[in-house]
């Protein structure tokens, strides 16, 4: 514990261990410890009473079956227990020991996950103090009068206090009083060292207040602590500006995100940053001037492998454009401005990104509010660079890995990623010096795409989706499995999508089996949902093609209406999809000859995604002509009417929300150098809705994408 050092930690350790071994089911593989439970009363460094009643009270997002277990223990020593309390409960009323003197509390609880047991705990120090505020001795005599004699003048007056160690001051911040739902900011907070000690990067950091608990991580994507610079310290006197990527939650109310500085294993301190921020409505984006609006590149186009995708950049709340090739990677502005183009380019010969797949990915890998941009070149380096200038940050070696997707699998933000080796071997890194977190070498993945992530079970923390699901510590979220229940043959899924199908608990992962029982499957943490074979597969009699009867390709949306979403099977001709409904149910199919305008390439449909143009409670598909450069086009999922055709020559569509309100816009990039943004301009409904982009798994997939699993 703090104050013990190490001898402290180690009793904390053996504490967990033992507390373990008396819970944990005998089944129970491994252990997941998390310190993401807060302590409200009493609060680091607080003084309590010998002999009072006092009512400890606590933060905790959620608790096993079990309940809490509470702790105490004489100076990070020595525990014992003092309750188990149900998992409802967040105060436990305790009559505080007798004996003055450093005190530790710790609360600790258990949740078992498949194969693995979650550990959660919390620790705080404070003091008790004795009773009677400062012991015993003789009782005061009267009072003398004054003496008489000359008056000597002012004394010396009390000394002054001494400067405490750790202390700081909040000189000026600028987090917003309001923010759109869904709407991205960078804000800067400056923080004054009005202590003795130096600050250094290992061990001083701007917190989120509450850690896990609190409503700051709500605006930070989970992260909970933002580091100094590599080699900056932060003298006595002196000040620091922290730079944070705010983003605001989904849903609408009023916010109070505190942070305040740590000295971390040993106390929070100093002034806080206390705010109430209001988010409603979304956030205030500028439409495009034009319809379409063109962007023009000034870089080569990438050929079959590399593409292009959505983020904020510059840190303006607009989306910007990442394009990628072999050749260069380049960054255009939500204008169109070229930001930087740079070479190399992104690895090409391997299984992976495959066909159409950016290659690349964007986020603030390093916490210092800014965002960089990464990628695997063809030497196998994985290089950084600065997302606004295209600036190298950092490179190292990944020996052979194909492609990298971001991932916060710490509690730290978008600060890991995880490397695919091959469709069975990841290997998870921390992105500051690309130190191993863990690797997997029996990985479900995906055929033609890489692993997605996303965060399935709700913790703020990635878990990567393949034929099975792995947590953050690349251990196996669920007791199912798909070759054992099911006979799916894992070795050829074609697509995947991730969504929450069946509103409540974890989210869904959508499959397309290729071979084996040709199914289209959904799959939860708890069963697999569906799996179900098409036997009417039209491909037979619309294209001659009898031999691949599989779904193909897999898009999940809410093409009904209904409160849960469909699944839209491309079919392996790409002219004769079906849709499914939440329970595996067919039920619309139709042909791409039979609805397509005139014109349309007879090889049908590909790079099939959901879509909300019209913003209502029913999403359309975004299609483009397969096997050529050719046209996109807007499409009913359950009837097959192509709505809106957009005359192109795409060899990409992508469909995001990047400009206007709250609905998605249509993207096409163009064999010419081009991005076309297409955008509604029809009214939107009177009601409005969260951006998309306040979804994390949207953001994670509309990175991470490719032509199987758009």
């Amino acid at each position: 514990m703090r104050s013990n050092g190490w001898i402290g930690r180690l009793a904390l350790a053996s504490l967990l261990v033992a507390a373990a071994a008396v819970v944990a089911a005998p089944e129970a593989s491994a252990q997941a410890v998390r310190r993401d439970i807060a302590f409200v009363a009493p609060a680091a460094g607080e003084a309590w009473t010998a002999g009072s009643q006092r009512t400890i009270e606590w933060r905790a997002a959620a608790a096993g079956p079990r309940g809490f277990l509470v702790y105490y223990g004489v100076g990070g020593r020595n525990f014992r227990t003092i309750r188990t309390v149900p998992p409802t409960a967040r105060t436990l009323d305790w009559t505080v020991p007798a004996t003055p003197g450093n005190g530790t509390l710790v609360i600790l609880t258990f949740r078992p996950r498949a194969s693995i047991f979650s550990v959660s705990y919390g620790t705080v120090d404070f003091r008790i103090d004795p009773a009677g505020g400062g012991g015993g001795g003789p009782a005061p005599g009267p009072t003398p009068g004054p003496t008489p004699g000359p008056n000597p003048g002012p004394g010396p007056g009390p000394a002054p206090a001494p400067t405490p160690a750790d202390d700081a001051r909040i000189v000026r911040h600028t987090f917003p009083a309001r923010l759109g739902q869904g709407e991205r900011r960078d804000i800067e907070i400056v923080v004054r060292n009005t202590g003795t000690a130096t600050w250094t990067r290992d061990a001083f950091r701007l917190g989120a207040v509450g850690d896990g608990n609190g409503d700051g991580v709500r605006f930070t994507g989970g992260e909970n602590r933002f580091h100094l610079p590599a080699g900056t310290t932060v003298q006595p006197g002196a000040e620091h500006t922290f730079r944070i990527r705010v983003i605001a939650p989904a849903q609408p109310g009023t916010y109070r995100p505190a942070f305040q500085m740590v000295h971390e294993l040993v106390r929070w301190f100093g002034e806080k940053v206390d705010l109430a921020v209001d988010v409603s409505g979304p956030p205030p984006w500028p439409q495009y001037s034009a319809n379409p609006f063109v962007i023009r590149l000034g870089q080569r186009m990438p050929d079959r492998v590399g593409g292009f995708f959505a983020h904020d950049l510059t840190g303006d709340g607009l989306m910007d454009y990442v394009v990628t090739s072999e050749h260069e990677v380049g960054a255009y502005d939500h204008d169109g401005a070229q930001l930087w183009v740079r070479g190399p380019g992104i690895r090409v010969d391997g299984q992976f990104p495959h066909t159409h797949h950016p290659g690349a990915m964007a986020g603030d890998m390093d916490g210092d509010g800014a965002q960089e941009v990464g990628w695997i070149t063809a030497g196998r380096e994985l290089i950084i660079v600065d997302g606004r200038t295209g600036r190298e940050e950092k490179r190292f070696g990944t020996a052979n890995a194909q492609v990298a997707v971001i991932a916060n699998l710490r509690g730290l933000g978008d600060r890991d990623a995880v490397l695919q080796i091959n469709q069975n071997t990841l290997r998870a890194i921390r992105l500051d010096d690309g130190g191993t977190l863990w690797r997997n070498e029996h990985f479900q993945g995906i055929d033609h795409s890489p692993v997605r992530q996303a965060d399935v079970d709700g913790d703020g923390k990635d878990d990567l989706c393949g034929a099975q699901v792995l947590d953050e510590n690349g251990q196996v979220l669920h007791a199912w499995d798909l070759p054992r229940d099911r006979g799916t043959y894992t070795r050829a899924i074609d697509s995947i999508a991730i969504a929450d199908v069946i509103p409540g608990g974890s989210l869904e992962v959508g499959l397309a089996e290729q071979g084996g029982n040709n199914q289209a499957i959904v799959v939860g943490l708890d069963r697999i949902v569906y799996g179900t074979f098409n036997p009417a597969n039209p491909c037979c009699r619309v294209a001659g093609e009898c031999r691949e009867v599989d779904p193909d390709k897999v898009a999940l949306g809410n093409f009904t209406g209904d409160a849960r979403l469909e699944f839209f099977a491309r079919s392996a001709c790409g002219r004769a999809p079906w849709v499914l409904d939440a329970d595996g149910r067919i039920i619309a199919s139709w042909s791409v000859d039979d609805t397509k305008p005139q014109g349309w390439y007879s090889h049908g449909i590909e790079e099939v995604a959901a879509l909300d143009w019209d913003g209502d409670d029913h999403d359309e598909l975004v299609v483009k002509e397969r096997h050529i450069s050719g046209d996109a086009a807007i499409v009913d999922a359950m009837t097959g009417n192509f709505r809106r055709v957009f005359d192109a020559r795409a060899t990409r569509v992508y469909a995001a929300d990047v400009s206007g309100d709250f609905r998605e816009e249509v993207l096409t990039l163009d064999e010419n150098g081009l991005i076309l943004v297409h955008w509604n301009p029809d009214p939107p409904p009177a009601a409005a809705k969260p951006r998309k982009w306040t979804l994390q798994h949207y953001r994670r997939q509309k990175q991470n994408w490719n032509y199987y699993s758009p």
